[in-house]
């Protein structure tokens, strides 16, 4: 499976706006990704959902892939080569948000980076990066990261089971992933790597921890539990329904 290469024209893509969110999600993900596209026009931004099959509408995933996805492996393979698509064909801001987030808070544009990710306490010496929220300015540096990151997770001997280790492994070959990196910018074979605080996507696991979402928090992730794979979704729709009907 292999994405598909050549710059397209700004034209291809929905809008030419400030901000334009992007994601991918597939049937199973209809009412998540329905919720996600209601918040993303909410705060006036345009969407670039890709489809990765059944869902009612968004991109054909084929457009940047030569075949769907079959895989978990390939799921993941394919998030940064949508995230590397859109950056492509849309100008202005792309910032991808996985498809069980919803914003809650404007999203502004800044320049003094060319891609973004949020940081994770993991212990009081070390953070994870997320790859759920990835804020990519139209950048050449940019541009660079993303076929970096790529190529990264096509050279390892193994493909890794998601996208967000071979981006954190990355990094960390330049920088060490401590709390004193958050808001800080960081130099990545001369590519402006930003580290945003955790109100750039705020996790949640229970309608208790939904509760307490900050009120300054952009972007809300119903992540559900610290589970993997289709037994999250059960959870994910309730913190949904939790959201939807404010019972929090």
């Amino acid at each position: 499976m292999t994405a598909h290469s050549g710059r397209q024209t700004p034209e291809a893509c929905l809008a030419e706006v400030d901000v334009i969110i992007t994601s991918a999600a597939d049937h199973n993900y209809e009412a998540l990704a329905l919720a996600w596209r209601e918040s993303v026009f909410k705060f006036g931004h345009e969407e670039r959902m890709y489809n990765l099959g059944g869902l009612s509408f968004g991109v054909p995933i084929e457009e940047v892939l030569d075949r769907k996805p079959q895989t978990h492996s390939e799921i993941y393979h394919a998030k940064p080569a949508c995230m590397q698509h859109a950056r492509e064909v849309c100008s202005g801001t792309v910032v991808w948000l996985d498809a069980d987030s919803v914003i809650v808070n404007p999203i502004e544009d800044t320049d003094d980076y060319d891609i973004g990710f949020r940081a994770k306490p993991r212990s009081r010496k070390s953070i994870k990066l997320k790859a759920g929220a990835v804020y990519m300015r139209d950048t050449e540096g940019c541009r660079k990261f993303l076929n970096m990151w790529l190529s990264y997770m096509d050279s390892l001997a193994v493909r890794p089971r998601g996208d967000q280790s071979p981006m954190n492994a990355l990094i960390s070959r330049y920088h060490r992933l401590t709390p004193d990196k958050v808001g800080q910018v960081l130099d990545v074979e001369g590519v402006r790597v930003k580290i945003f605080d955790r109100r750039y996507l705020w996790e949640v696991n229970t309608v208790e921890e939904l509760r307490d979402t900050p009120k300054d928090t952009k972007v809300i992730h119903f992540r559900g539990d610290y589970s993997f794979g289709p037994v999250k979704l059960p959870a994910k729709m309730e913190l949904l329904k939790a959201y939807n009907e404010r019972n929090i």
